[in-house]
């Protein structure tokens, strides 16, 4: 740990950062230390990063010109997400095997008003449905587009909205989409058919954001009188109560992959969880001090992420929310993210002009990608100064990275 921290420091030699970072990934891996583990990846991630090795894994992917304020995922299998802009532009990136990404352009910058807020995919992959402050120009009428990913990409533009589109929700099993509309005033249904727009439910108050449980029973909305709202869409949208979270506003609301767990995030920053099936808060998180922007699990249920209206991005194991999170920081502010279909990678959107980051999950992976561009190990003096002595009991390894000297 303490090496693991040590290599996250400034250090001029990019080969010395990198030998400590896997040093410590070493000491943690042959003493059965934890396989999550926050100061492993901290210092693996630093060695691969600007202060180290300035690898192209680490480096923001380009594409974008404008704010990046919505990435998401399909449910195929693969490395691969779609993100968009407030300028209406979107790309498709797919990750290749050497850990770097390449993108196309799905709709580039679009005329007018057209800041994206919200992707969200078809449960076949067929279709990207796009909405935010979309407006015509001349008439100002909003509205919202699908996109035909498997007909060249043409675009169905949807109307029928009398403010702007928030959030839009799919659910996994079935092919109903819910649009927050109105700025979070209602919440419609959309009928994919035939393009209608169907009155669903008219909250008491705005909602900032809604999800739905991936069992495909609950619909939750963060609301800005602090509570949270929950609609049992299997039992003719019979609210469900819960208890005040907070005395301001809620601003991001998700469902664990397992649908047993809500998570709540607050302007204030602190995170609460609940038990689905008690309605009980079972835990809270005060790691932030600023406003919640989005919570994701990851397909494969190991991970939680948390951004917010600062620049980190938190992922905690979600197999144990003891452990200590993963910090991973962006230029700015971050809007949205989304996990890779595999779960191997994090995408980030940043406020920063254009700015998507790629951050890989497994650290097995990160260090080997370390290893390859270290070409020697430590020396019995750099080993004396920052392992510590050298003794029968604790040896000098000369090799760190299985280098032959």
């Amino acid at each position: 740990k303490a090496l693991a921290l040590m290599s996250t420091g400034n250090f001029p030699d990019p080969q010395l950062k990198g030998l400590l970072a896997m040093q410590g990934y070493k000491f943690n891996l042959n003493n059965g230390g934890p396989e999550f583990n926050a100061d492993v990846y901290a210092g693996v991630y630093a060695g691969l990063g600007a202060g180290g090795f300035n690898d192209v894994t680490t480096r923001p992917l380009l594409g974008h010109e404008q704010q990046v304020n919505a990435v998401t995922t399909g449910s195929e299998t693969g490395e691969y997400i779609y993100s968009g802009d407030s300028r209406g532009k979107i790309l498709h990136w797919e990750v290749n095997p050497d850990g770097t990404a390449n993108s196309d352009v799905i709709m580039n910058t679009q005329p007018g008003t057209h800041v994206i807020e919200d992707m969200v995919m078809s449960p076949d992959d067929r279709y990207l449905l796009v909405a935010g402050d979309f407006r015509e120009p001349g008439t100002n009428e909003v509205f919202m587009q699908v996109i035909d990913l498997h007909n060249g990409n043409s675009v169905r533009t949807i109307k029928g909205f009398s403010g702007e589109v928030k959030d839009i929700e799919v659910l996994d099993n079935g092919s109903r989409y819910f649009i927050l509309s109105e700025a979070g005033r209602n919440i419609q249904e959309f009928d994919m058919a035939t393009g209608a727009i169907l009155d669903f439910i008219k909250p008491e108050v705005r909602m900032n954001d809604v999800n739905i449980s991936h069992d495909g029973r609950y619909l939750a909305g963060a609301a800005t009188n602090g509570r949270v709202y929950v609609w049992d869409l299997t039992n003719n949208n019979a609210p469900v109560n819960y208890p005040t979270v907070s005395s301001g506003q809620l601003t991001s609301v998700r469902f664990s992959r397992d649908s047993k767990m809500l998570v709540v995030g607050e302007l204030g920053g602190t995170i609460h969880l609940f038990n689905t099936a008690t309605q009980q808060k079972i835990r809270i998180f005060s790691d932030f001090q600023t406003k919640i922007t989005d919570i994701k699990f990851s397909p494969n249920g190991d991970y939680m992420a948390v951004s917010t209206l600062g620049n980190e991005i938190r992922v905690w194991n979600n197999q144990n929310l003891n452990d200590q999170p993963y910090v991973l920081t962006l230029s700015s502010w971050v809007p949205s993210m989304a996990f890779s279909p595999d779960s191997r990678f994090l995408f980030g959107g940043g406020h920063e002009v254009g700015e998507v980051k790629m951050f890989p999950m497994n650290i097995d992976v990160m260090a080997s990608k370390l290893c390859s561009l270290i070409d020697r190990s430590l020396t019995t003096e750099e080993w004396e100064m920052y392992v510590g002595p050298i003794t029968e009991e604790y040896p000098y390894d000369p090799n760190t990275c299985l280098i032959d000297e």
